[in-house]
């Protein structure tokens, strides 16, 4: 695979793993979530964050 296929291929699993994690975040304070559920949620958050941070450095 080429770098620009590849490059491609990071964006898109990229774009879906940050809907996953926003899906989880507008769920983040439902009422029935336990306190280690809400850990877990911020948890993606941030791991969205790091992974938006990495792919900034891609052409």
């Amino acid at each position: 695979m080429n770098e620009e296929k590849e490059i491609k291929a990071y964006k898109e699993a990229f774009d879906y793993i940050q809907k996953a994690i926003y899906t989880q975040h507008c769920t983040k304070n439902h009422m029935d979530n336990t306190e280690f559920e809400k850990g877990e949620i911020s948890g993606l958050i941030q791991a969205g964050k790091i992974v938006e941070k990495a792919m900034e450095g891609l052409k």
